[in-house]
């Protein structure tokens, strides 16, 4: 057990597949906003994947308590279609494929809460409970993102940039 003021570094490697990661941090203890940073890469623009490992849309007694927001810019001169996919953190993938389009030189807002550019089946296969990742996949125009997690009871959020999939 690394118990309650542990303080190290965590290592991880794979043996071949793909890895991505966000570290989040809560220091409820001294009042302070939720830290987060990416585990691996930076927010650089690509014609392929990306993915946001850290995904949430919870309610608990009626009220909204966590959510996350990812924003997906089109950095191109002509309008985009990304494919965005839900999975739960037991790997299996919520709902279907959800195409969205972006206009060119700007971006989708991916809200898990009210879902803005998502289509409301997104919502609907996600439920009221979900934690887990989304992955973006471009149709070849160049695109970049980042997200927000929103925590409600403590009024806190963060972000971090979504990563390439490669």
């Amino acid at each position: 057990m690394l118990g309650d003021s542990w303080a190290g570094s965590v290592h991880v490697t794979s043996s071949g597949h793909s890895l991505a990661g966000v570290y989040l941090y809560w220091p409820a203890k001294y009042g302070s906003d939720i830290i987060a940073a990416p585990l691996t890469g930076q927010g650089q623009p690509t014609t392929g994947e990306l993915i946001a490992p850290a995904m949430y849309r919870q309610k608990s007694g009626g009220m909204w308590t966590r959510w996350s927001t990812g924003l997906v810019q089109n950095t191109s001169d002509t309008q985009a279609t990304i494919t965005v996919r839900f999975f739960g953190t037991n790997g299996t993938q919520r709902g279907t494929d959800y195409p969205v389009t972006v206009p060119r030189y700007s971006y989708a807002a991916l809200n898990l809460k009210a879902g803005v550019d998502l289509p409301q089946a997104a919502l609907n296969a996600l439920g009221t409970n979900f934690s887990g990742s989304m992955t973006v996949a471009s149709d070849g125009h160049e695109v970049l993102g980042v997200t927000y997690v929103f925590e409600e009871s403590t009024d806190h959020h963060a972000g971090y940039p979504l990563m390439v999939v490669s």
